[in-house]
């Protein structure tokens, strides 16, 4: 009985700590289209993303997910050349994490705009 108990243990820490939150799974949905052209689709994802995030206390790893939202919704912008847009969402994920890829990117896309 306890090796039952156990192994139970074992299958529902394994399940657990595997899955991954609903968020992170649109993000990746997202970068997939992104990374299969189809700009749109993976416009409506981050912004799922950001909506979501947006109306709840977040946590550190949110805050993080959310910067990485704002970031690819940014490079989605600027691949339709809508350069205003992508650095209105470049500086949000700035604002949120100051990674040096963001700031890199967002003088990339100034440059572009000119």
């Amino acid at each position: 009985m306890k090796k039952i108990n156990y192994l139970f243990f074992i299958l529902f820490a394994f399940i657990l700590f595997s899955c991954r939150d609903d968020f992170e799974l649109t993000m990746e949905r997202g970068i997939y289209f992104y990374k299969q052209g189809d700009v749109n689709k993976a416009m409506q994802e981050f912004n799922d993303v950001i909506f979501a995030l947006s109306d709840k206390k977040m946590s550190s790893n949110d805050r993080i997910l959310l910067a990485r939202a704002y970031y690819n919704l940014g490079l989605s912008y600027s691949k339709l050349e809508q350069y205003n847009r992508a650095i209105n969402n470049m500086e949000n994920a700035i604002a949120l994490d100051p990674k040096q890829e963001y700031l890199d990117t967002i003088d990339l896309i100034y440059i572009k705009s000119q």
